[in-house]
């Protein structure tokens, strides 16, 4: 398992995407984490702003990554993929009949 993580400005932008990528068969289950924090360079100068940061549990980073790059709202989104072990049967088992089931 891949976990994708972006952070966006709002709710509405994180409700959009997380939900998207759901729909779509991209993520069984994407966790949305609201007062995220970020202090950051951009354009020479320090930034600070509240985000929404988002945990996108995936089989298909490539193609979330893809995806984050053409609907994310910000012009260089954060992406970070990170390598992930499920420990669980039971919930290894629901992830993987997500990306099973309608040959997602």
């Amino acid at each position: 398992m891949k976990i994708i993580i972006t952070t966006v400005s709002s709710t509405d932008d994180g409700e959009r995407l997380s939900k998207t990528l759901v729909q779509n068969g991209y993520s069984p289950c994407v966790n949305m984490i609201r007062n995220v924090k970020s202090i950051y360079m951009w354009r020479g100068n320090i930034n600070e702003d509240e985000e929404v940061m988002l945990l996108i549990k995936t089989e298909k980073p490539e193609e979330v990554k893809k995806f984050i790059i053409e609907k994310h709202p910000y012009e260089t989104p954060e992406i970070i993929d990170l390598e992930a072990t499920i420990p669980e049967s039971s919930y290894k088992e629901w992830f993987r009949g997500y990306f099973e089931a309608s040959n997602r």
